[in-house]
């Protein structure tokens, strides 16, 4: 089972079932829909890397130019060695083929300025956990004695080795916007990061026996934003607020030293990673994007623990028509099989799986008692 499909399983059972139980695909147009966009994107990001490494060059000797350059060779490539793509059917496509190469351009420069602003190196790129994989399948074993293998895929995982210990930051690109929130991991919505993170740490620990330590999971937005101002600004300004609103976002380990390792510029607030310092050089402590060394050994048992429940779930058979609702958002948003279960709150049975809002330090409070049970 892929750690994308448990995901899904969490935010409603049916609307799993639905769509993996029985098969049921959404019928597939002559066009290119967001996930096709995704798919083709983090393609290119994987053949850039690969080819950077056959060069012997690192993401500190390449500059912008190089990085359009290699772009737009490798898409052009992608594309001619498929004629028949959908991308190269029309005018239309291959304006939208013009405006993906800028995308990639931008994205791929971006993170040849992280990789120059800090310490951190990537290991690998689409990293697979699987029968066939670079790392096994991640196998749980249920209250039963049943085992569940997980399979999946990180896209890239950054290490940086200090004092015999290695640091470990785990990467996914998102085309699409992706905001990290601890309820979201709590509720078992968020998890893929964190279940990448600890098969890694189990993997180093147990069987390379190397001192791993989590430094952060963090989500990166491909996208080559417009910036709106309302009065003349400098292409060295405009160049710092497309940084800024590509701030990378997700959950860091608490430790100033390592923090000023990720982005060795940064004086007050980081434009390239969640953090900020004070004055006197500590993290300031209201960033929710911080948990301590102890808190991510928590979040990763209570990850352990949810996927145990949900999988327990599925063999049981439980395939409840619940989606889940708070007051901002439902599963029901964007699904694409409510003709199926026809949900309907004003018919007997059918209900929402309410979540509430809480903020982090109930969440963390949740979280440890969960775990101390």
């Amino acid at each position: 089972m892929s750690v994308s499909r448990l995901e899904k399983y969490a935010q409603c059972p049916f609307a799993y079932f639905v769509q993996y139980g029985l098969q049921v695909k959404e019928r597939k147009m002559y066009n290119f829909s967001p996930p096709d966009l995704g798919s083709f994107m983090h393609d290119i990001l994987q053949k850039f890397s690969v080819d950077l490494k056959e060069k012997n060059l690192t993401w500190k000797d390449i500059d912008e130019e190089w990085c359009e350059e290699n772009v737009n060779y490798i898409v052009d490539k992608a594309l001619n060695d498929k004629p028949r793509s959908v991308l190269n059917s029309s005018r239309r496509y291959r304006h939208l083929t013009d405006r993906i190469k800028r995308i990639l351009i931008r994205s791929l420069w971006l993170i040849t300025q992280h990789m120059k602003r800090g310490e951190f190196q990537p290991k690998a790129y689409e990293l697979s956990f699987g029968y066939k994989g670079d790392f096994p399948p991640i196998s749980i074993k249920l209250h039963s004695g049943e085992e569940v293998s997980l399979v999946g895929r990180a896209d890239r995982v950054d290490t940086m080795e200090e004092d015999s210990v290695t640091y470990l930051r785990i990467i996914d690109y998102k085309s699409g916007t992706k905001e990290f929130k601890l309820s979201d991991i709590y509720y078992g919505f968020q998890m893929q990061l964190l279940i990448y993170l600890d098969a890694i740490l189990t993997e180093l620990d147990e069987r390379v026996n190397v001192d791993a330590i989590p430094a952060g999971i963090l989500y990166f937005k491909l996208d080559d934003p417009i910036i709106r101002s309302s009065s003349d600004i400098s292409e060295g300004e405009i160049e710092k607020r497309i940084v800024k609103s590509l701030r990378m976002n997700g959950l860091l380990l608490s430790d100033p030293d390592i923090i000023k390792k990720m982005d060795k510029d940064m004086e007050r607030s980081s434009n390239i990673i969640p953090a900020s310092v004070k004055k006197d050089g500590t993290l300031s402590k209201s960033n929710s994007s911080l948990a301590t060394a102890e808190q991510f050994q928590l979040l990763r048992k209570y990850v352990r623990g949810t996927i145990e429940k949900l999988c327990e779930k599925m063999l049981e058979g439980n395939i409840e028509i619940t989606p889940y609702r708070n007051k901002n958002r439902s599963a029901c948003s964007y699904c694409i099989y409510s003709a199926i279960c026809q949900f309907d709150i004003s018919i007997e049975g059918n209900r929402y799986k309410v979540i509430k809002d809480k903020n982090d330090e109930e969440i963390w409070k949740d979280i440890e008692n969960e775990v101390h049970k």
